[in-house]
């Protein structure tokens, strides 16, 4: 009986210690394996000089501990079989925040764990979650492991990337956890490079494809605000996929030089003044531009393009909508029945922007931001739309003042045109 019991033990030793290697380490594996059973045995001792001499002399002090006469062979078979058969080496280490401790024992801290793991936990509904997750691993450049693990360099940014996504998926009801680890069993350093590398190639061959086919239809992109809008595109995405090619991609140079002869045959588009100064010809100079009070984010982008590309003398004038009456020479915008508004599912700014025929890719880039905040559709999937919404609310939260919200909120768009390729000259000159 008593001997059932000790067998027993034994086996539950072993299946504590198997699960305890799963989540902390081979190294940790093994002390808490003895510790568990209550046995220790001279093999370790060896295994320990053979660790030390791999590394230089220096001794291993997890396994330097385990140092006493009694040793039950049939646990140190069962434990060498298990760690055969899964192919965890005595070099294999995982370091984890849970396990710095053992980490200290050991003395080795000056060197950083090489990669940052991180395995998200959903909640079985809304669906739609796991689709915002994948496009946001994708977006940071993490690439996925099996069973839904993700990983990164451990770099700053990467490391406030993956805080940043745990945020989120706590605020949507799920959770991450997130590793440090210095090395990946089964794996090595360079695969995992290489694993990055792939990603970034076939990212950038893409874009390359996509820019050459974009060249050779390039004469029909003057007349046509959705390829220019494609030219904008893919310029961010090459922009994006520099950002995450954290091992330096060997195609990225090929698909630069293929935007950069994009550019060049489509100077004629990306260039606009002389199509500025003939819209401003036609535009009404110096008009009273009424619109609603409270100016939010169409009312302040709208203001900013008829200021900026149609009446660079425009007066505005916010008035309550219940009680205003349209007069000789108003031009409203943003309002029931007027002159500019919402017209068939678009708003107020896209309707400027096709009346006025104001067609550059930073300006359609915009007019697809607006749209998304405002029409609340998404139609466009603009990522940058929920960043100038937020900024505009500060804004607006600021003054109650329209004027000033507008004159503010100017400064945002002015940065944003920029931003999308247009140039500081880009303006009505009357």
């Amino acid at each position: 009986m008593a001997g059932g019991t000790t067998k027993d033990g034994r086996r539950a030793g072993v299946f504590e210690a198997k699960r305890r290697l799963r989540t902390e380490g081979a190294a940790t594996f093994i002390l808490l394996m003895l510790r568990s059973c209550k046995t220790d045995c001279c093999e370790l001792s060896q295994l320990g000089k053979r660790r030390a001499r791999r590394r230089g002399g220096r001794p291993d002090s997890s396994l330097a501990k385990v140092t006493s006469a009694d040793c039950n062979p049939l646990t140190v078979e069962r434990l060498g079989r298990f760690i055969i058969a899964h192919r965890i080496s005595d070099d294999t280490f995982v370091s984890m925040k849970d396990t710095d401790e053992l980490a200290s024992q050991d003395g080795d801290t000056s060197r950083s764990p090489a990669w940052l793991l991180c395995v998200p936990q959903l909640p079985a509904k809304p669906d739609y979650l796991r689709v915002k997750l994948q496009r946001r691993v994708r977006r940071i450049g993490a690439a996925a492991l099996k069973n839904s693990v993700y990983i990164l360099p451990n770099l700053p940014e990467t490391t406030e990337d993956l805080e940043w996504l745990r945020r989120e998926l706590v605020a949507d009801g799920g959770d991450a956890l997130i590793w440090a680890a210095s090395c990946v069993a089964g794996s090595t350093d360079t695969a995992l490079q290489r694993l990055f590398r792939d990603l970034s190639d076939d990212e950038f061959r893409t874009i390359e494809m996509e820019a050459r086919q974009l060249g050779e239809r390039v004469s029909a992109v003057s007349n046509s605000a959705d390829s220019r809008s494609d030219i904008t595109r893919l310029r961010r995405r090459f922009h994006d996929a520099v950002k995450v090619d954290w091992f330096g991609s060997l195609a990225r140079n090929a698909a630069e030089v293929a935007l950069q002869a994009l550019k060049r045959r489509d100077a004629d588009v990306m260039d606009r003044p002389k199509t500025l100064s003939r819209i401003s010809e036609s535009a009404l100079a110096g008009q009273t531009w009424v619109t609603r009070q409270g100016v939010f984010v169409d009312r302040i982008a709208s203001a900013w393009l008829i200021q900026r590309f149609i009446d660079s003398r425009a007066i505005f004038k916010f008035v309550s909508a219940a009680a205003y009456g349209p007069r000789n020479g108003e031009l409203r915008f943003d309002m029931y029945d007027g002159e500019f508004t919402h017209t068939n599912g678009g708003c107020t700014f896209e309707s400027l922007l096709d009346h006025f025929g104001l067609s550059s890719p930073a300006l359609v880039a915009i007019a697809q931001i607006v749209h998304d905040i405002d029409c609340k559709d998404e139609k466009f999937g603009r990522l940058e739309a929920s960043g100038v919404e937020a900024i505009l609310a500060g804004l607006v939260r600021s003054t109650s003042d329209d004027m000033k919200r507008i004159e503010a909120g100017a400064r945002v768009f002015d940065g944003l045109y920029l931003q999308f390729g247009g140039r500081e000259n880009d303006r009505v000159n009357l």
